[in-house]
């Protein structure tokens, strides 16, 4: 029995109804409509059916208006503002939710004087009020954030975080090009807040909202957006120059968007 082709003006007409859900995320969405196009028989006006699509089905207005106003709007630049302004939105709306933050950091850059009158004793090292500096675990123990022994991260005055941190042996690395991770670290119980204490990722949240992870990169952090579906990370080349001195070697891989335009590697 002969396999049947789907019907391509039934395909279509699933595709261009196809509008985003409340609760789902733009990259949900934009995985849905690419899987609804692929019996659709768009050829070249693919990527033009998957713009006309994302734009017409958002959810959010304003961005909405954003991208109809927009020149020389492709599929991927219409992704990737539809994802920033949904980014934007939840980060604001996380800021709003924020004064137990505020608190924390108060505590995290007290002095001596902000201690309480009931205690004698202020550690200069970590904070803590519980003991002496003379017996403070971090006396022997380097700073991530300026490479110097003698206090812990939250205690560091230096403003430079661009310097390489110096780690225990069991944490070097051969190779400068190695991204290292923080975790399970003796100093996450006084990290501050911009510091990394793990970059583990609960796979069952991915596909439901925008995964970030902060990555220690050559000493350097640097906020990278998870995709579970690409098994290659980049980054843009502004970054890289902005962050490291390094000299790029020649690609070896060729990389290309979902709809099959070609991405310039630089190294």
């Amino acid at each position: 029995m002969p396999c049947l082709r789907p019907l391509v003006i039934a395909e279509r007409f699933r595709f261009h109804n196809r509008s985003q859900k409340p609760g789902e995320s733009v990259s949900e969405f934009a995985v849905a409509i690419q899987k609804l196009s692929e019996h659709c028989a768009f050829g070249n006006s693919l990527n033009d059916a998957l713009r006309d699509r994302l734009v017409c089905g958002l959810l959010n207005e304003t961005t909405q208006k954003k991208l109809l106003v927009e020149v020389d709007l492709t599929y991927e630049s219409a992704k990737t503002i539809a994802l920033a302004a949904e980014t934007a939105s939840k980060d604001a709306e996380e800021l709003r939710k924020l004064p137990a933050v505020n608190k924390i950091k108060a505590k995290a850059n007290r002095t001596p004087s902000a201690v309480s009158k009931k205690t004698d004793m202020f550690c200069t090292r970590c904070g803590k009020t519980n003991h002496d500096q003379s017996t403070c675990y971090f006396r022997e123990k380097t700073c991530n954030k300026c490479s110097r022994k003698g206090h812990a991260y939250r205690m560091c005055e230096t403003k430079n975080v661009n310097t390489n941190p110096v780690r225990d042996d069991k944490h070097k690395k051969s190779t400068v090009n190695m991204v290292e991770t923080e975790s399970n670290s003796d100093d996450d119980d006084y990290a501050c807040l911009n510091h990394v204490e793990s970059v583990g990722v609960n796979v069952n949240r991915i596909g439901t909202k925008l995964v970030n992870v902060s990555m220690m990169i050559n000493g350097t952090l640097i906020d990278m957006e998870v995709d579970s579906s690409s098994p290659i990370s980049i980054m843009p080349v502004k970054m890289f120059n902005r962050h490291f001195r390094s000299t790029l070697l020649a690609p070896d891989v060729k990389l290309s968007t979902f709809t099959g335009e070609q991405i310039e590697v630089c190294g």
